[in-house]
């Protein structure tokens, strides 16, 4: 196994997500706790590992399953 596989980096990281996703057909969030489990990776390290474009799916799961307060949006 080489150094680079154990390294674990923002892109590595999101690219996984990513990954799992189109695999398993989770939400984001879930994908994420998975992803922790199976690598045994902290919570407290997670905000460092994940991308903007991840943390505004995240975000906006979150605001459709009403945790977090709905903001106004333009209709499209």
């Amino acid at each position: 196994m080489d150094i680079e596989y154990k390294i674990l980096s923002r892109k590595r990281f999101c690219d996984m997500v990513e990954e799992y996703i189109y695999m398993k057909d989770v939400p984001y969030m879930d994908a994420v706790i998975d992803l922790m489990d199976q690598h045994e990776i902290e919570a407290d390290r997670i905000p460092n590992l994940i991308n903007t474009s991840i943390k505004d799916k995240i975000e906006a799961e979150a605001r459709d399953l009403n945790f977090l307060e709905r903001i106004n949006k333009l209709p499209l």
